[in-house]
Parts: C-alpha cells; structure tokens; sequence
C-alpha cells in the first residue's frame, strides 16, 4: 500500500505551519510565500483537490521538508515541530466533535473572507482576526497548545497573533488530513510510507 500524495500534501501543511510557529515563538522572520497558502486555504471552504486549496505542490516545500526530517526512520527529531503537529492533530480531532465550535467558526471565517477583499491575507488586520478566531474557537478546547520559545518574542502582540494564526492553519490542514483518510496513528505506523510520498513530491519540485 502507497500514501496518496493528497495525504502526504496535507500532512505537510500541519508540518509547515508547526515549522513557522517555532520560527515565530523564536523570533525568526517568517517567508510570506510559506505563511500566504496556508492562511488563504483557512479562507477556502470547498475544493476539489488539495493543490485547488494550497496551489501548487512547491508552495509545500517547507512541510514537506520538515515532515521528511521529523518522520524519517532513525531520525531524532530536534525542536518543537513535531510536538505542535501532534497538537494540532489532536486539536483538530476535538474540534470535529464540536457542534457548536464550528458554527461560531463558520460566523468569523465568513467575516474573514470578506475582509479578504480588502487587505492581504497577511495584512496586519487579517492576521489579528485570524488569531482573533483561533482564540475564540480551537483555543478553548482541552488541552490547549503551549508554545515554547523566546521570551521576548513571545511577548510581542504580532509575534503572538502570527502564532495563533498559524496553528488555526495548522488545524485547518489536520482537518483536510482526516477527511482524506489520514490518522494520527499513521505517523508511526506508516512514517515510512508517509516520508517516501514527501520525498516523491520533493522529487517533482522544479
């Protein structure tokens, strides 16, 4: 049995926004052409494939990398990536069992897309409302996400709103990851398979 593609793309969106939420909680720049595909698929309620909502396979490649070094066999994961991943998994996995979660989350990505129309979707603006969203829904599920990182960085309003935003994205791609057949336990039953189909699509990359 091979891993579609589909649910390795998917995985590897978790994987990247695990990977800028360390980058933010440390007080690294993050790349815009990593954080926008991410954000905008939050904003995309129906596709009729993973590269309809994310775009093309290379917008990936940082979750693609990311889930290749962290599930590789032997590999000694270094880092918080992998801890925010399965964070987001379970997140994601609460949050399908609650109603009226995802009925006040369709309310505010309602108000979102439609100030998508008028700013960036990594406008300052939209960034607070994303993390403004992520606060008022995933947040107040057990178990909430403890990010780790510079004190100073993490002090910083934008710093905190780039995080929430990004693990929002993180949970909107575990979501997708189940929906095609994905599992939290295919992480280790499957690492194999999963780094064989990351590396597949690495191959592709122009």
């Amino acid at each position: 049995m091979t891993i579609p593609h589909e649910v390795a793309k998917a995985l590897a969106t978790v994987f990247q926004s695990a990977a800028l939420v360390e980058d933010a909680a440390h007080g690294r720049s993050l790349e815009p052409t990593q954080l926008r595909p991410l954000l905008e698929a939050v904003l995309i309620v129906d596709a009729p494939s993973v590269d309809g909502i994310y775009g093309a396979t290379r917008s990936l490649t940082l979750g693609l990398r990311a889930l290749e070094t962290q599930l590789s066999p032997g590999a000694r994961p270094t880092g918080e990536v992998l801890r925010y991943v399965f964070a987001m998994l379970r997140l994601a996995h609460q949050f399908q069992r609650a109603l009226a979660l995802q009925q006040e989350m369709d309310k505010r990505l309602a108000r979102l897309q439609a100030q998508r129309a008028h700013f960036p979707v990594d406008h300052e603006t939209l960034i607070e409302a994303f993390a403004e969203t992520y606060s008022a829904t995933l947040a107040t599920l057990p178990r909430r996400i403890e990010v780790r990182g510079q004190r100073g960085a993490l002090s910083q309003p934008r710093t905190a709103a780039l995080i929430r935003a990004c693990l929002l994205a993180g949970v909107r791609g575990a979501i997708l990851f189940f929906q095609l057949g994905g599992r939290r336990r295919h992480l280790f039953l499957q690492r194999r398979r999963l780094v064989g189909a990351a590396q597949a699509l690495c191959e592709e990359l122009p």
